[in-house]
């Protein structure tokens, strides 16, 4: 078997054993929507320890050979119309199934409905988990590479140029959700003189806005979006010009969408890299939707596994559900199978899923942290110097803010980010939306053209390096460093604390 170099795509707070499980058996072949979705990669490492939290690796030959596939696929024209309308149609089935649900009581669910409940769930997520991982950023590298290439011949601001030729009429489901939020809150203001005593019909819309996006907040282990969410955040709002806010949103989006055709036609951009730049800011766009898709197929997973961890069957219960395999939650409640519950200490300690040319495999304990040092060489983090992909231009200086996604009180870590700070993330989500809009710059490991931190810098008008793979290794909180965004370079002017 061919000998595999991994690579560190993105970490995340403590997911469990379960969903561990879950997204590592995406890679498998048990998978049913692989094909279907253009999943290329089987060889891939989901770890987790106590101290790291969750990292996930991809194999740096697969991602190669992702890039060759989806150079062919997403340059042509039939293929990525299929792609994006079979992706369309899958992010309306995971919102319809994800209503559906979400409004059950419970309660009234045996254990053997909650399990059957729980299986369809993680079936629906599969699905669109496997479509959104088939647009990763490796898939895109080849196609940058050649739009950078081309345009390298027509310019000196290539990165200007490429954000500009991927700027398209569609606007992404972020700013969709701030939108109708503040369409909302001017239609509050109307009708409404005071918020505290607001009438049903009011509540009402207000909790049908929350049901759809809450995900956003509950995808990192944070607090859902509910209606309680909102109704704090509309104290705030009611209080803005929304007017003029909605305006200024919409204004950007016509001022980008006017700079790319004034672009197009000054360089003389052939129609394949016009084609072709349009489907890489609509698969961009479809991206950043399939993830609400799967956040909120797992969000409401998580509510049916809650409710059967409440009822306590054999050793099973809220707090060490997500510690067992879904096989052995089956076999526990189908087979009133026996589980040595001692066991739990060491899955809680660490675990590793290994998929070895589509075969999985999991080791817990001790044994999974030799395993991880085997299989992933070690970073040199004795840098002074960082390089990366320009997604949005811009000069800033300031101290960083480092994310780190094991933190269980992320939520209230963000509130103390000051406005200016440089965000530092493996990758940015919609979960970090606060932080993100308070930011002077942002800094990822992860990127590319449809990568989420890629679109929202440019977005909001952020300077932004992404694809560096190594800052959220090398920098620490405090580090004064500078960001310029015009070349790539992130540099480290001064370590916090002498460090």
């Amino acid at each position: 078997m061919k000998k595999h170099k991994f690579q560190k795509m993105w970490g995340a707070h403590t997911m469990g054993v379960l969903w561990g499980e879950v997204v590592a058996s995406n890679f498998s072949v048990n998978n049913p929507y692989k094909e279907e979705a253009g999943l290329k990669e089987s060889n891939v490492i989901f770890y987790f320890d106590k101290k790291t939290g969750t990292e996930f690796f991809n194999s740096v030959s697969e991602m190669e050979e992702s890039s060759k596939y989806g150079f062919d696929r997403f340059t042509n024209d039939s293929k990525s119309k299929s792609y994006i309308t079979n992706t369309r149609k899958i992010i309306e089935k995971a919102k319809a199934f994800y209503l559906r649900k979400l409004d059950q009581d419970l309660s009234k669910l045996s254990a053997k409905t909650l399990l059957k409940e729980i299986e369809s769930c993680l079936d629906n997520f599969t699905k669109i988990y496997s479509f959104y991982h088939a647009c990763q950023p490796q898939y895109f590298s080849l196609i940058e590479n050649k739009i950078h290439n081309y345009l390298k011949e027509k310019t000196k601001n290539v990165d200007e140029g490429i954000s500009l030729l991927t700027s398209v009429n569609d606007i992404d489901i972020i700013t969709r959700q701030e939108i109708e939020w503040l369409e909302l809150v001017k239609d509050i203001k109307k009708d409404c003189s005071d918020i505290k005593n607001l009438n049903n019909d009011i509540i009402s819309r207000i909790k049908k806005h929350s049901e759809i996006y809450q995900s956003f907040g509950s995808g990192e282990g944070g607090k859902a979006w509910d209606l309680n969410y909102f109704l704090d955040l509309l104290k705030k709002d009611i209080l803005l010009d929304v007017e003029e806010k909605i305006s200024s949103i919409e204004q950007k989006k016509r001022e980008a969408l006017s700079k790319r055709s004034v672009f197009l036609d000054r360089y003389k951009i052939s129609e394949e890299i016009n084609k072709i730049s349009k489907t890489l800011g609509l698969i961009g766009n479809i991206r950043l939707e399939t993830r609400l898709g799967w956040m909120m197929l797992s969000h409401i997973s998580s509510i049916f596994i809650n409710e059967l961890a409440k009822r306590k069957i054999g050793c099973l219960n809220p707090s060490n559900i997500l510690d067992f395999t879904l096989k052995e939650i089956k076999n526990i409640i189908l087979k009133k199978g026996k589980f040595d519950c001692n066991k739990l200490s060491e899955r809680s300690k660490a675990y590793i899923f290994v998929i070895k040319d589509g075969l999985l495999s999991v080791v817990f304990g001790d044994e999974a942290f030799v395993i991880r040092n085997n299989l992933i060489k070690v970073t040199n983090t004795n840098v002074k110097e960082i390089r990366g992909i320009v997604a949005c231009k811009g000069h800033v200086s300031g101290k960083a803010f480092v994310i780190d996604w094991n933190d269980k009180k992320l939520s209230q870590t963000m509130d103390k980010m000051k406005d200016g700070m440089i965000l530092v993330a493996g990758q940015t989500r919609p979960f970090l939306i606060p932080a993100i809009k308070k930011a002077g710059a942002i800094i990822t490991d992860e990127g590319g053209i449809t990568s989420h931190a890629s679109i929202v810098s440019r977005e909001l008008g952020i300077p932004c390096i992404i694809g560096t793979k190594i800052a959220t290794q090398v920098l620490k909180d405090g580090d004064m460093v500078e960001v310029d965004a015009n070349s790539g370079v992130v540099r480290i002017i001064d370590r916090a604390h002498g460090k």
